[in-house]
């Protein structure tokens, strides 16, 4: 708005700019491509099942594969597998086996790591969220000095961007309101 001027000009300036990095922020993280997907390793199959409903023909569901998604799952089912284990052949075998899900699980979670630029992004992206919500704080905080300013600041506050210098949910409208108030009391007096 065009007619403000003083402290709230300047914080409704500062709260544009937070927005306006804010898009540039979220532009340059969705610029740099990320890994997709997430790291697991074949566990083991599933056996087949049959399903067998009166009247209706069998179903058959073919053997699945399942998967170990994090190194807390293969450290879990390790220690059960060398638990059961009776001799020290099968022993020998099991930690071979889950020395091979775990090395494979680091090799996946290290190649779907986002890479250094992305990582950069998304913490440039996190710091102008928090600037556009500290901007956000200062004006929902303002007691504006005189009514005239008060007027100012009831037009800019809004739930609806359309009509406003920027946007707030319900409680932060209605601090604003009392914050407005307490102006509107103090120029009475």
């Amino acid at each position: 708005m065009s007619g403000l001027r003083g402290r709230l000009a300047v914080l409704i300036e500062a709260f544009n700019a937070a927005e306006r990095a804010l898009v540039v922020a979220v532009d340059a993280a969705e610029a740099i491509p990320g890994p997709e997907g997430a790291a697991r390793v074949v566990g083991g199959f599933n056996p087949a099942v049959r399903i067998m409903i009166e009247g209706s023909a069998d179903v058959e569901v073919p053997p699945t594969e399942w998967f170990y998604n994090s190194l807390k799952e293969i450290d879990r089912d390790r220690k059960m597998a060398l638990q059961a284990a009776k001799t020290e052949q099968e022993r020998s075998e099991i930690q071979s086996r889950f020395s091979g899900y775990r090395a494979e699980l680091r090799r996946q979670q290290k190649e779907l790591a986002p890479s250094k630029a992305k990582r950069d992004a998304e913490r440039k992206l996190d710091d102008a969220h928090h600037a556009l919500s500290a901007a956000e704080n200062r004006i929902v905080k303002y007691k504006p000095a005189d009514l005239a300013e008060a007027v100012a600041m009831l037009s800019c506050a809004s739930v609806d961007k359309r009509h406003s210098c920027f946007t707030c949910d319900d409680g932060d409208l209605r601090r604003i309101m009392r914050n407005v108030a307490e102006t509107i009391r103090r120029a009475k007096h």
